[in-house]
């Protein structure tokens, strides 16, 4: 006895399969969407017991017990379902195209037992970019779809694309700067959003992106004529850069230095005491007395006089 399993997908839609037995096992058949009012004496049996659907189909079941709506999944016992036997079997025209359900699965939308090989960027997503005929470099809106699901299966088509269409969202991760960035698709958002990834992607993107430290950086800048007043400041982790601090140290001399020389400029141009004044030659001193004679108890250190 066989277990009912997810249908076999392929990059063409499949059929609803029935069968006469429990499990997906003995005679039967296939429906092809589209198909209404299918009876099990078309397939040489007298009920249908089990069936699998696609996961973009909806099949109608008309029993004894009315009329039953299933969608995409496996029945292994149609009896949980409805009441036996089976009157007629209708398959409604896709609610999704095929290859658009496959896209969907690629992308981690469904379930992995309906998706099969084509979930979350499966095996099977790299053969349907090859046979959706995305390996030129147009790349119709349907093939970039293709390629945003399934990084590194399109990586040639997409250069070329991109080298001529360098602003279009699809291409954010190919035109980064990956020499500063080596990984785009973990710090770029909208890489990350709607860019496709290319092989190099693959393995160092979502979960496996590395750690990423996130610096501060002040930044102080003057006429661009006084280039040596220009600094910057990084600062990560608590510590800063050595070429920041030694130009914000060359900043200091500098400002010190300048003001010493408009200090001392400012001081060499006033007009020295006249005698006797404060702080001045002879200062104590009548000025008939200056400057003192050979031999005078006062040296001409200009103290005052007292008595």
């Amino acid at each position: 006895m066989s277990i009912c399993t997810a249908p076999t997908l392929s990059n063409e839609q499949p059929p609803v399969t029935v069968y006469s037995s429990l499990n997906c096992d003995g005679a039967g058949g296939t429906i092809s969407p589209g198909s209404s009012a299918i009876n099990p004496a078309s397939f040489g049996v007298s009920n249908i017991r089990s069936m699998t659907i696609p996961g973009n189909l909806t099949v109608n079941v008309t029993s004894s017990s009315g009329n039953t709506s299933l969608t995409g999944g496996s029945y292994g016992d149609l009896s949980q379902h409805l009441t036996l036997p089976i009157a007629s079997v209708t398959v409604e025209n896709p609610s999704t195209p095929w290859n658009q359900y496959l896209l969907n699965c690629c992308q981690g939308v469904g379930t992995q037992s309906q998706c099969g090989d084509y979930w979350n960027n499966g095996a099977g997503c790299a053969q349907l970019a090859s046979s959706a005929g995305c390996a030129d470099s147009v790349l119709s809106a349907n093939c970039r779809a293709v390629c945003l699901a399934t990084p590194g299966a399109c990586d040639d088509a997409a250069k070329t694309y991109c080298a001529a269409n360098p602003t279009d969202p699809f291409c954010s991760c190919l035109v980064a700067d990956t020499t500063s960035d080596p990984n785009p698709w973990c710090t770029v958002q909208q890489c990350q959003v709607s860019g496709y990834k290319p092989q190099s992607a693959i393995g160092s993107m979502g979960a496996n992106c590395p750690s990423v430290t996130i610096c501060n950086q002040a930044q102080n800048t003057s006429d661009s004529a006084l280039s040596l007043f220009d600094f910057q400041y990084l600062q990560c982790g608590g510590t800063g850069s050595s070429k920041g601090l030694l130009q914000l140290l060359l900043l200091v001399v500098i400002v010190a230095g300048v003001g010493y020389v408009i200090y001392t400029s400012l001081g060499s141009s006033q007009s020295p005491p006249r005698m006797g004044e404060l702080g001045g030659p002879g200062y104590g001193y009548p000025p008939s007395s200056y400057p003192p004679t050979y031999g005078s108890p006062y040296p001409p250190t200009y103290l005052p006089r007292f008595g």
